[in-house]
């Protein structure tokens, strides 16, 4: 029995004009009319999420994943129910090693994307603006109080350097976090765990449901934890090749509304 649909937002949910498609919140409105479970489950943080939020009409009896699941909140007042954090002492040791390869590096908190005053000759970081609508502002990544929490440190720089500048991390240091590529521009660092398959266990307790009642929709390899995970893994038509080959249907892609086909494909299958 479907009882949750976990729901990915840029490559998904929305088009590719970050666009959500009348029909698929049409049918987001017939799933919680059936009585199941919708989540967003992003690497946005919850203030690029909001907006979405308000258009679904989502009420506080909906909860959002953010940050891979590194948070989870009620989605319209903001409630954290869960949350894994970096310290400001590992954000440092991340800002020294993008340092010393020459990557540009943005950090993340519940307020704010922090840009620094300046990002490596050549190479600058595009995440603000171009894939990030979050509030963003400048900051001196050194002067953090050291109790300081943050949610996310982001690498986004041109696929190829990003390609090229990876083969040279730090292994040790790669280990003891959780590396995603949502995109091939892009590095997202999380503390250790998370990912959007811890995002199905932590929505599991908190609403007791067993994640075999739960369908994974998504298209990026960030998405691919919570896709193997689900009792049910869907993969946008759009997603990269290693979603699909998990996936247990493929719906269309986010510029053909495949949400929308996805949800009533096993709304369908309920009334079977």
């Amino acid at each position: 029995m479907i009882k949750l649909i976990a729901i990915d937002l840029d490559g998904t949910l929305v088009n590719d004009q970050k666009e959500i498609p009348l029909e698929n919140i049409k049918a987001i409105h017939r799933a919680q009319a059936a009585g199941v479970r919708v989540v967003l489950c992003t690497g946005r943080p919850y203030t690029a999420v909001k907006p979405l939020v308000d258009q679904l009409g989502f009420t506080d009896h909906d909860l959002v994943a953010v940050f891979n699941g590194g948070q989870i909140r009620k989605a319209v007042s903001g409630q954290v129910l869960s949350e894994k954090t970096i310290s400001q002492a590992d954000m440092l040791r991340w800002y020294a090693e993008t340092e010393r390869l020459q990557i540009p590096f943005n950090i993340i908190d519940s307020d704010w994307v922090y840009e620094p005053a300046s990002y490596p000759e050549g190479h600058p970081s595009f995440y603000v603006g171009k894939v990030s609508s979050a509030p963003a502002t400048h900051a001196d990544f050194n002067q953090f109080a050291a109790d300081h929490r943050f949610n996310k440190l982001v690498v986004t720089v041109e696929a190829d350097y990003l390609e090229q500048q990876l083969g040279q991390m730090d292994p040790d240091l790669m280990a003891e976090f959780s590396l995603s590529r949502s995109y091939p521009f892009q590095l997202e660092i999380m503390a250790q765990g998370i990912d959007k398959g811890y995002a199905l266990d932590q929505l599991s307790q908190v609403l007791n449901i067993d994640i075999a009642d739960m369908v994974a929709i998504g298209d990026q390899l960030n998405d691919l934890a919570m896709i193997e995970k689900a009792g049910h893994g869907v993969a946008m038509g759009n997603a990269e090749p290693e979603i699909k080959a998990l996936a247990e249907y493929i719906t269309d892609t986010n510029n053909n509304a495949g949400v929308a086909k996805a949800i009533d494909y096993y709304l369908q299958k309920e009334k079977e």
